[in-house]
C-alpha cells in the first residue's frame, strides 16, 4: 500500500518487498534508500510499516504503480465497495488465467506477460483485502491520515 501527497510517498515494506521481487524496474535510489544495508528482514512484525519517500523521481515512481493499493483512494471506501472492487479483480484474475492457458507455449513472451500481469493483480487484491479486513477489525494497521493540506500524520490504532 502506498501514500502518496505532494511531498512525499509512504510505502509498506511488504509492496517493497514484492517490488524488490518483481521483474520490474526499480530506480537505483529506492534500492538503496530500503536495501543499503545489505539485508533487509521484512516479517509479520513489519511488513505493514511504511518507509518514507521525498525525492520528486521516487514519488512519481511509485505514483505510476497501478498494481499498488493507493490508500487515499480507498480509505473512504464503504465494505460493500471494497468487496464489489475485490469481485471484480477475481474477474480480472480468472480472465488472465484462462488467457494465458490458450497461448501457445512457443509463445512465452506473450505467456510471461500475462503472468506478470496476473501476479501484479494477486498482489493488489491481496493488499485491498488486507484494507476490507482492518475495515472489519481482524487486522490492525498503523495507516497515515491524509490532512486536507496535503501532509499526513499517522493514525494510532
Amino acid at each position: 500500500m502506498k501514500v502518496i501527497t505532494d511531498n512525499e510517498a509512504l510505502v509498506q515494506l511488504n509492496d517493497l518487498l514484492f517490488l524488490q521481487s518483481s521483474d520490474l524496474a526499480i530506480p537505483s535510489s529506492i534500492i538503496l534508500k530500503v536495501f543499503r544495508s545489505g539485508i533487509t528482514v521484512i516479517d509479520d512484525t513489519n511488513r505493514y510499516d511504511f518507509v518514507r519517500f521525498t525525492e520528486a523521481e521516487d514519488i512519481e515512481y511509485f505514483r505510476q504503480l497501478d498494481w499498488m493499493i493507493d490508500y487515499g483512494k480507498v480509505k473512504n471506501m464503504s465494505e460493500e465497495e471494497l468487496e464489489n472492487l475485490l469481485s471484480i479483480m477475481l474477474d480480472k484474475m480468472d480472465f488472465l488465467d484462462k488467457a494465458e492457458q490458450s497461448i501457445p507455449v512457443n509463445q512465452s513472451q506473450k505467456r510471461h506477460e500475462l503472468l506478470q500481469a496476473f501476479s501484479l493483480l494477486v498482489f493488489k487484491f491481496c493488499s485491498l483485502r488486507d484494507i476490507l479486513w482492518y475495515k472489519q477489525g481482524h487486522i490492525s494497521l498503523n495507516l497515515p491520515e491524509i490532512e486536507p493540506s496535503g501532509t499526513r500524520k499517522l493514525k494510532k490504532d
